[in-house]
């Protein structure tokens, strides 16, 4: 090769090499706009277009008492409208035992990706206080999603049973040599607990008589066995309205509209008298923040939906307003719960354990 041509050869390197060069930069800066682009989105952008669940499973919905329960009533209705906010199929899985915390410690062990959710009541508030030797943690374990609603109790009696009214009641529990039998669905339940607030305000002992489950203690009210029941109305209504028993009271501070003729407790005597079953939504804890909020919408959305707020209302169940729907009202909420049943369990030394 002659000089002259190696000098050519090499200057026809360079100019190729200059033209790749100038063909990358080129390309750099016809991509730039896009990269940019999608670097400016804002977090609420990247989060609109992932999807906040997997839409490719269905979510299991963890009740942690018996199918047909009261709770278990309320978690099917809301698992219902929930699925359709969301768009997505929610199963409802149930595992009682241990007075509802096996199934919410099962669920406090799940992958924290919003796949797996506990509905609970106040069950969730009491237990820490009711068992010494808790496997969870009730705060530390979940991340609040939002409260669902709040079931007044009623207080019924046997038809036979012979106070007819609130002052009766408590004349006779003063007076007569007998303790009241009072049943309940087990150590720990919502029957129970609001046990524990009569004798409080009564100033009397119960005979208290354990069921395993509010169905069983109200089917033994209707049969004459026990005396007195106090439940979610979510199990009584139905009862009263046909005159299966005898009814006194409601449990909270304002009367229930599907039973509008019963006074409240507070108003028929038992001042300062209030209890209601709050219901809960969780996940466990360590959840991404943004499907936290997803679920938390979601759920708003539901408890402005009129069909299920017309269900609710003919059980007996008040919704929660959209302030108290959402992550920090329901951890609030709980804090508070922890402290009143603490009192109250430690103070009567009534323990599940």
């Amino acid at each position: 090769m002659t000089p002259n041509s190696r000098t050519t050869a090499f200057a026809s390197f360079a100019v190729v090499r200059e033209l790749r060069f100038a063909c990358f930069v080129l390309l750099f800066f016809m991509l730039l706009p896009i990269q940019h682009c999608a670097w400016a989105q804002t977090p609420g952008q990247d989060l609109a277009q992932t999807p906040a669940i997997s839409a490719s499973k269905s979510i299991s919905l963890v009740v942690p008492f018996p199918e047909g329960g009261p709770t278990d009533t309320l978690g099917r209705l809301l698992a219902k409208y929930l699925s359709t906010a969301l768009q997505q199929p929610i199963t409802i899985q149930n595992i009682a035992g241990a007075g509802g915390t096996l199934g919410t410690w099962r669920a406090a062990q799940a992958t924290p990706d919003g796949q797996t959710l506990l509905f609970n009541h106040l069950g969730q508030a009491t237990a820490p206080a009711l068992y010494r030797r808790l496997r969870h943690n009730a705060l530390t374990d979940f991340d609040p999603i939002g409260l669902v609603g709040e079931v007044p109790m009623t207080l019924v009696a046997r038809p036979s049973f012979d106070p007819n009214t609130v002052a009766e009641l408590m004349a006779h529990a003063q007076t007569d040599s007998k303790p009241i039998r009072y049943a309940h669905g087990g150590l720990g339940s919502a029957s129970h607990l609001c046990g524990i607030l009569l004798q409080q305000a009564l100033g009397v002992n119960f005979d208290l008589q354990a069921y395993k489950g509010t169905g069983p203690a109200l089917h033994g009210l209707t049969q004459g066995n026990t005396d007195l029941l106090c439940d979610q109305t979510t199990n009584t209504t139905q009862a009263i309205l046909q005159n299966k028993v005898k009814a006194y009271a409601v449990s909270t501070r304002t009367q229930v509209s599907s039973l509008p003729w019963l006074p409240t407790l507070n108003s028929a005597g038992l001042n300062g008298f209030d209890m209601s079953v709050w219901h809960g939504l969780y996940a466990p804890r360590g959840v991404p923040t943004h499907i936290v909020e997803t679920l938390s919408q979601s759920l708003q959305t539901v408890l402005q939906n009129p069909e299920f707020l017309r269900e609710l209302q003919a059980l007996g169940v008040v919704a929660a307003e959209p302030e108290r729907a959402n992550p920090a009202a329901l951890r609030t909420h709980l804090e508070l719960e922890i402290e009143r049943w603490a009192s109250v369990i430690h103070k009567n030394q009534q323990y599940a354990d």
